[in-house]
């Protein structure tokens, strides 16, 4: 059941690319690119369309503002999917939504669907990948904070030691002129 959701998210943010020109991308991937097969069964599916500019960027990371309008859209669709038909996606069934939105294409929806998975591994791959960067990440802020808390006590502990022994210092040269205050009036 969570790979069929795995499954449908991921075909629905291939569906809600910001729309481009017709026709193929300028920087569509090289034959040797490792998505290049993958893309073109997507792209030829009608599922990505791109950049008004007719690129496909594919290159440049995602902004947080392009997550967000992605996110919004397959929320918005995932809750109008399932007050239709409620959470029992088969896979039999998620191939049906694919063929329903794939009409006009050279690809069928096995084919399309395969690559959706295809494309789910790669990115599990790579969300793992900053997972850990960014788990390690945390754990050395964490260790920063924790560093300048301590210095910030032991700044505090000096500026403490440093003002007690000017007081002292204070008092005993005080004494000291008192002292010699005294025995300067004893002296011819």
């Amino acid at each position: 059941m969570k790979k069929m959701i795995l499954l449908f998210t991921a075909l629905m943010m291939v569906l809600t690319i910001a729309p481009a020109a017709m026709g193929a991308f300028e920087d569509e991937p090289s034959v040797d690119h490792w998505v290049y097969e993958n893309f073109w069964v997507v792209y030829e599916a009608g599922l990505i369309k791109g950049y008004p500019d007719g690129t496909f960027k594919g290159e440049r990371p995602a902004t947080r503002y392009e997550m967000v309008e992605v996110m919004a859209r397959l929320v918005k669709y995932i809750e109008r999917r399932i007050a239709e038909e409620g959470m029992g996606l088969t896979e039999a069934r998620v191939k049906q939504l694919i063929a329903e939105e794939i009409t006009n294409s050279d690809f069928s929806a096995d084919q399309v669907y395969d690559a959706i998975e295809n494309l789910e591994i790669a990115l599990a791959e790579d969300l793992s990948q900053l997972d850990a960067r960014i788990t390690n990440v945390e754990r050395e802020v964490e260790q920063l904070k924790q560093n300048n808390e301590d210095l910030a006590k032991r700044i505090a502990a000096l500026e403490k030691r440093e003002k007690g022994e000017t007081k002292e210092g204070s008092k005993v040269l005080g004494i000291l002129g008192i002292i010699l205050g005294i025995a300067g009036c004893f002296l011819p």
